[in-house]
């Protein structure tokens, strides 16, 4: 295989003493020699494949930054007119609603896959910003690496070859033809990345080496939901390499201490940080740390992992240095990466009835604009009032939206209706208009453009008619103080009275931002601490994590009658448990007892039953049959209690409850503690939930 600069390199890559081909020369020869002695880029291992090198990817992040800004400022217009026609699309939660995935039911043309629109992909670019600052500021740098790699780097480590297989996607032509050795779609690097750590890394002095890398992967997840699993997703992945085991511990902690500020500064996602198991560690680590997240119907999201890889990839692939006792040594490694779950799991912990709540950090508009205007007339006090908003809010640096349904004007949307079918006949044309309805544009009040927003998750909402102007205030309203909670501020979290003097108004919307933010947090981590229930026996688990499922009791019956019977014995658990109710504070009452399930106003609060049989069995005789009777609750819990359990016991769990091992928490409960599997001592508590 071909190689940048092959008469000049040394092993590694690493530029020798020659000197640089000379243009007139060779100039082929010149244009390798210079991207390789200058550590630009190196051959991948896969024929036509480049790994960009940490210089060569801060050339090209330059260019980025550019194009990003240029090609941003340039379509603001167009985005905003696309905002305001976009069509709303049933679906269960809020990612679609909130325009982040394409299609009715957020998937691409293959199934499992996914299109990220941009109102999504702008809070992805917010994780990334953040990171990837905070990354540099710690000594790393940016680097790509090729999709496609070779299965037999695959095979090289025994433990992460057994945990991937299943999830592989495999090449097996190109160019018309069968390939010589399949190639594996990145499910993750570091096999290709360890590749070329062995041909960069020499000496302790090319050590630690710390790169990260920003890119697509794939794994053929079976059950897929938007953010959260896709065949591909979005994500970064840290790799570093070590000179001692103490310096890679030092790293992988670090980093997931990195990813736990990110999740609870930023996205207001409460974390619970801890050590895996060592059935739930990655394949391949000789430790995984966690992230554990509590989405809003109480199951764990694990949004961030960083493993301890020791030696083992390096052992692998030969990965050696030479010591400063001039001994040789393999490197030991770190890997660590966030990816768009991210996404999934900020839309599960604070989204409401009413679609997203975005924390301010991380939403693409911390705030939008809603001019109201009746007349005609107003239009220009309005607009030029919200103009010195926008402006002011834009000097200092917030991220604001001007809402433009209300820019419709009729003589615009005569102007948008003309009919440009010249080709068809009148009554052709007559038909298809009819066809397409009357202009609904003039139905976008402020309550649908309010609504719109809140949807969207937009943290605050400025609303500016023509008697705010008259009165040089304005109105604010905070997404997360919906309803009877925002009453304490105002109708629906309003604030009336708003100064729209620039610098009063900025210092009222940036104090708002931030109490958004710490609001958020604040009940997301309330809500996480009330559902963790600590745990001293196998019994007392799975009653604990059985609320988090369907509770079916599953009765085998051998005829019609005992079918019956088993839908009474049901039936009169239901009827037992709900209570007639005259007043607000009976059913107040009723409801807080926690044991009651329904009451007679009309009302069903979580409770279904659902009869499978087999209509044959009405018949008197027959094979037997199974009626499995259904009980849906609405509490969900996480089990927290002593663990010295066998891995065979923590695979028990998970097949008998569905709940796994989300991790050993750093910050544990003073002991001592007993094992509630075994009743042996524990030197630590563990946390079971069932999750994502």
């Amino acid at each position: 295989m071909a190689s940048l600069g092959v008469h000049s390199m040394s092993r590694g890559g690493k530029a020798s003493e020659e000197a640089v081909t000379p243009k007139s020369e060779d100039f082929s020869r010149w244009y390798l020699d210079v991207v390789a002695k200058a550590e630009l880029a190196d051959y991948g291992p896969v024929r036509s494949t480049m790994v960009i090198r940490p210089y060569g990817y801060a050339i090209w992040e330059s260019i980025q930054a550019y194009l990003d800004r240029r090609v941003n400022s340039r379509t603001e217009a167009a985005l905003a007119a696309s905002l305001g026609t976009m069509v709303i699309r049933p679906y269960g939660y809020a990612i679609r609603e909130g325009t982040m995935v394409i299609r009715p039911y957020g998937y691409a043309i293959w199934e499992g896959t996914m299109v990220i629109r941009p109102y999504g992909y702008a809070i992805w670019e917010s994780i990334q910003a953040y990171l990837d600052r905070r990354f540099k500021e710690t000594g790393h740098q940016n680097a790509y690496f090729p999709q496609l790699i070779p299965y037999s780097f695959i095979t090289k480590e025994a433990e992460h070859v057994e945990g991937f297989a299943p999830e592989l996607a495999l090449v097996t032509k190109g160019g018309g033809k069968e390939l010589e050795e399949p190639l594996v779609v990145r499910p993750t690097s570091e096999t290709i990345i360890n590749h070329m750590f062995a041909q960069w890394v020499q000496s302790y002095r090319d050590l630690p080496l710390l790169l990260n890398q920003w890119a697509n992967v794939h794994r053929w997840e079976m059950r897929t939901r938007p953010f959260v699993r896709t065949l591909e997703f979005l994500w970064q992945e840290g790799h570093t390499a070590h000179a001692t085991p103490e310096e890679a511990e030092a790293e992988a902690l670090a980093m997931i201490q990195l990813y736990a500020e990110f999740a609870t500064t930023q996205a207001a996602m409460p974390v619970v940080v801890g050590r895996k198991s060592k059935l739930e560690s990655f394949a391949g680590a000789n430790v995984t740390y966690t992230i554990e997240a509590m989405m809003g119907d109480k199951k764990a999201l694990q949004a961030g992992t960083s493993h301890n890889l020791g030696t083992n990839f390096a052992v692998a692939f030969n990965t050696q240095f030479v010591d400063e006792q001039q001994q040789l040594r393999h490197v030991h490694q770190t890997s660590w990466g966030v990816s768009t779950r991210m996404i999934g799991g900020v839309i599960m912990t604070h989204g409401d009835d009413k679609g997203l709540r975005l924390p301010p950090n991380v939403a693409p508009y911390q705030v939008v604009i809603v001019p109201i205007v009746k007349k005609d007339t107003d239009r220009a006090s309005v607009n030029e009032a919200v103009d010195k908003l926008t402006a002011a809010l834009k000097q200092a640096s917030v991220r604001v939206k001007v809402d433009g349904n209300d820019m419709t004007t009729p003589g615009g949307r005569y102007n948008y209706w003309v009919d440009s079918n010249d080709m068809k006949t009148p009554g052709w044309c007559y038909n298809y208009w009819e066809l397409k309805g009357v202009d609904g544009n003039d139905m976008k009040t402020p309550g649908w453009r309010y609504n719109y927003w809140e949807l969207k998750g937009v943290p605050l909402r400025i609303e500016v008619g023509p008697r705010d102007v008259e009165q040089g205030t304005c109105v604010m309203a905070r997404r997360d103080m919906p309803g009877k909670e925002g009453k304490q501020m105002g109708k629906e979290g309003k604030q009336m009275g708003v100064p729209m003097e620039a610098s009063a108004f900025v210092a009222t919307v940036q104090q708002a931002l931030g109490e958004v933010q710490d609001s958020l947090l604040a009940a997301a981590t309330a809500f996480r601490d009330a559902n963790i229930v600590d745990v001293s026996s196998y019994e007392e688990l799975k009653a604990a994590v059985a609320e988090a499922f369907r509770d079916a009791n599953i009765v085998d019956v051998s005829s019609y009658e005992e079918l019956k019977a088993a839908v009474a014995e049901a039936t009169a658990f239901r009827d037992a448990n709900i209570v007639d109710v005259s007043s607000y504070e009976e059913l107040k009452a009723a409801v807080a007892e926690g044991e009651i399930t329904g009451v007679n106003s009309g009302v069903r609060l979580g409770v279904k039953f659902d009869v499978e049989y087999d209509a044959s069995e009405r018949a008197a005789a027959g094979p037997a049959a199974t009626c499995i009777i259904t009980r849906l609750t609405q509490e969900r819990k996480w089990a927290r209690g002593g663990w010295a359990g066998s891995d065979a016991q923590e695979t028990q769990i998970k097949e008998e409850t569905q709940a796994t091992l989300r991790c050993f928490p750093f910050e544990q409960p003073a002991g001592p503690h007993t094992c509630f599997m075994t009743g042996q001592p524990a030197a630590e508590v563990a946390i079971f939930a069932k999750s994502y």
